[in-house]
């Protein structure tokens, strides 16, 4: 099998993605419920910007040629080529949301006579060619746990910016306990279509199995077990932060890699304005009105929440927050008795 793998990626390629759309593209990491897809909406509402909001194929392939699941080149090939395929979906509008109550509905982030003009006037490849010159269209990509494999990222698009949105560990926690996505039933059953890893937790019982998430360090697994679901989102930010080994960079600073406090922004919208007129977009009646819209989150954090997590956990996120510039802590301004 390992042979046969390693012939794949020597004698064949996927390299057509090179050879296709030559547009700026900006890289939108972090975990996931930290605040990207509403920034990457306000981003693509946007003169000229086009956002991508987690797209799953992408997503896999970084973190399965990370885990050395499949050949680094070949995910390379095939994400390049699945990419350009996606762009040609969207400025051709057949890969859009059209329902109002969707996050991703198109209505949010482009005018009508703009969707109108699409879907009339342009037809083929070559027309997405021309729009994207003419309109000098950027791109903006959000590829969510994807921050550990950073050095994949900066192969694949060596001259992007790469934006690393994060929000405090609790806040993704209680994010994650409302979404159900660590309860018991899904750690035995999974619906989400994520990388898990099989592990019988029963000696005695073999098919007594768990599926437990990439981010989840081998030999954890009944410690995971143990946490409440509101702990095991604690661990899950904490892995991810703690994979991608980020540096703290301040949004004034020139790197290619900005680390970005969603939350304070949510306080503070100046911050997400500094970031657009950092990347040169032209915000536009859509913006303002997303811009309207932002409110900082009614966490709702219970005591009982708080109390499920153990002293250790609590000071490694706090220690993390403080590396990540995040002043404020979980504290009674946070807490909703």
């Amino acid at each position: 099998m390992n042979k046969r793998r390693i012939a794949l990626s020597v004698d064949h390629q996927l390299c057509s993605g090179d050879n296709q759309l030559n547009s700026p593209v900006i890289l939108m990491t972090g975990t996931a419920r930290a605040g990207k897809t509403t920034l990457g909406r306000i981003m693509g509402s946007c003169k000229n910007v086009e956002f991508f909001d987690e797209p799953w194929m992408l997503m896999t392939l970084i973190i399965s040629a990370g885990l050395s699941l499949i050949d680094r080149n070949l995910a390379i090939g095939m994400f390049k080529t699945y990419f350009y395929e996606l762009i040609n979906d969207r400025i051709l509008m057949r890969a859009v949301s059209f329902r109002p109550t969707d996050l991703s509905y198109i209505g949010h982030q482009k005018a009508p006579e703009e969707i109108k003009n699409r879907m009339l006037k342009l037809h083929s490849r070559n027309d997405v060619r021309k729009y994207i010159l003419e309109k000098k269209t950027v791109i903006v990509l959000n590829l969510t746990d994807t921050t550990p494999y950073l050095s994949l990222l900066k192969e694949i698009f060596p001259d992007s910016p790469i934006i690393h949105v994060f929000s405090p560990g609790y806040c993704v926690a209680k994010e994650t306990t409302l979404k159900g996505w660590y309860t018991d039933s899904e750690l035995k059953r999974p619906t989400h279509g994520q990388l898990y890893r099989p592990v019988s937790i029963s000696k005695s019982n073999r098919n007594n199995k768990r599926y437990f998430h990439f981010w989840v360090r081998p030999g954890d697994e009944q410690e995971f077990l143990k946490r409440s679901e509101f702990a095991r989102g604690l661990y899950y930010w904490r892995r991810i932060i703690e994979m991608s080994k980020l540096p703290k960079v301040s949004v004034k600073n020139d790197s290619k890699l900005i680390s970005f406090n969603f939350y304070d922004a949510l306080n503070d919208p100046k911050r997400i304005r500094s970031l657009l007129k950092k990347m040169n977009f032209k915000p536009t009646q859509r913006t303002q009105t997303l811009f309207h819209n932002l409110t900082p989150p009614n966490l709702n954090i219970t005591n009982s929440e708080i109390k499920s997590v153990s002293a250790g956990d609590w000071d490694s996120i706090e220690n993390l927050h403080r590396q990540l510039g995040i002043s404020e802590l979980l504290s009674d301004s946070v807490l909703r008795r």
